[in-house]
């Protein structure tokens, strides 16, 4: 995926939730994901690091689209 609309759309898809439920969960419209995700706006860094969070996104594939989408989970010592 060469563009952050395209990562957007893919967690999007991957998320499993409607248009206006992922909106919410990282406090944006409905109608903004959709430029989000046909490239006709960039979410602001408050708007990223809420699609880092919520959906436990590598932030650098996030803005670079290097590495893996998602997080590993840190392993527990012991």
């Amino acid at each position: 995926m060469k563009t952050i609309a395209e990562r957007i759309k893919f967690l999007y898809e991957k998320s499993g939730l409607t248009q206006p439920e992922f909106a919410n969960r990282i406090g944006i419209h409905k109608n903004t994901l959709i430029k989000y995700m046909r490239g006709e706006s960039s979410p602001q860094s408050d708007t990223l690091e809420k699609i880092v969070a919520m959906f436990k996104v590598n932030p650098t594939w996030l803005l670079t689209g290097e590495g893996e989408p998602f997080e590993k989970p840190k392993k527990q010592p012991g």
